[in-house]
């Protein structure tokens, strides 16, 4: 089976997400809907796999540029594990269905179009296992992983990816751009060199704060 792997880059998340059937509120225990601060920044990557019975497992990671950098999808003998650094937290939750259709992207377009913008499953029961990750000592969430399967003779891989894309307002990007984005140690690099350009500015702003030679002093 062949792997398919997808980037979109969501440039804000204006209230929070919604992981959930249509028709549920936010305290169905089988759906995930979250409002948090308005926050940029965030990037996506689904892969996906159609086996031998015409279903499509994917594995879709969802975080800041920072936390996406830190977390990996990687197959093991129990099937898709989630690698981490120590500073996330994980908390599982199964999202479900009852009408045949599910919602994944942001919470206002969750208000706004609901089953418009669903995903078709053509069946009910467990959509799929949503992993919530934070970092330790703070409330909102950091990233997700969601893991889960659909009929693919009912919606393709490329009708997933671009359904829960546009859920998110998102744009797809290719795996260059997303790696430039989420990777840790190009931000790193970026932030010293912030540093080092702000202590320059500091410097050259001290310096010519001081009189030059021969100025300034009182005539003797």
């Amino acid at each position: 089976m062949e792997k398919t792997t997808r980037y979109a880059e969501i440039p804000q998340l204006k209230k929070g997400v919604a992981f959930s059937d249509p028709s549920y509120d936010s305290t169905v225990w089988c759906c995930y809907q979250k409002e948090f601060h308005p926050s940029s920044g965030w990037v996506m990557k689904m892969e996906s796999t159609r086996d031998d019975d015409g279903y499509v497992d994917f594995a879709l990671s969802l975080g800041r540029k920072t936390t996406m950098s830190g977390l990996r999808v990687v197959e093991d003998e129990e099937g898709a594990a989630i690698h981490h650094y120590k500073h996330h937290e994980i908390e599982s939750k199964e999202i479900g269905i009852d009408t045949a259709r599910v919602f994944v992207g942001s919470l206002d377009n969750f208000e706004k179009w609901g089953e418009d913008a669903s995903i078709y499953t053509a069946a009910d029961g467990l959509f799929g296992d949503l992993q919530i990750i934070t970092c330790k000592g703070e409330d909102e969430p950091a990233g997700f992983l969601l893991m889960g399967a659909v009929d693919g003779d009912i919606t393709s891989e490329d009708d997933l990816f671009r359904t829960i894309t546009a859920g998110f307002d998102g744009h797809e990007i290719d795996k260059l751009r997303f790696e430039k984005l989420t990777n840790r140690e190009d931000l790193q690099l970026r932030m010293e060199l912030a540093k080092e350009i702000k202590q320059a500015k500091a410097f050259e702003k001290s310096d010519k704060s001081q009189p030059e030679k021969g100025k300034g002093e009182p005539e003797r």
